[in-house]
């Protein structure tokens, strides 16, 4: 099992420079999906965690940037790193 190993994770999001992570791993959940998804799930995506789960969305256009924002941050998510490329963007999140 890989629950409470700590590992290393270089997410290679939208560059060529790696964002390193250093992990003590109890559950991530990466969701690749748009905008009204995402908000229409959000109490589905919270009662999949526990207090270290760590959450990557991606798939969200730019210009939905504060509306995401304000839906994760009013459930009570916390924004790690936000990144950008174009159009594009993902957040990573934990609880």
């Amino acid at each position: 099992s890989w629950l409470g190993t700590q590992v290393r994770i270089k997410l290679f999001l939208f560059s060529f420079r790696p964002y390193d992570l250093i992990l003590n791993i109890q559950r991530v959940i990466l969701a690749n999906i748009n905008l009204n998804i995402i908000t229409g799930n959000l109490t589905q995506i919270l009662d999949a965690c526990n207090e270290q789960t760590i959450i990557l969305f991606s798939g969200i256009m730019l210009h939905d940037e504060i509306n995401i924002v304000n839906s994760l941050t009013s459930v009570g998510l916390k924004i790690k790193h936000i990144f950008k490329k174009d159009n594009w963007l993902a957040i990573l999140t934990n609880v």
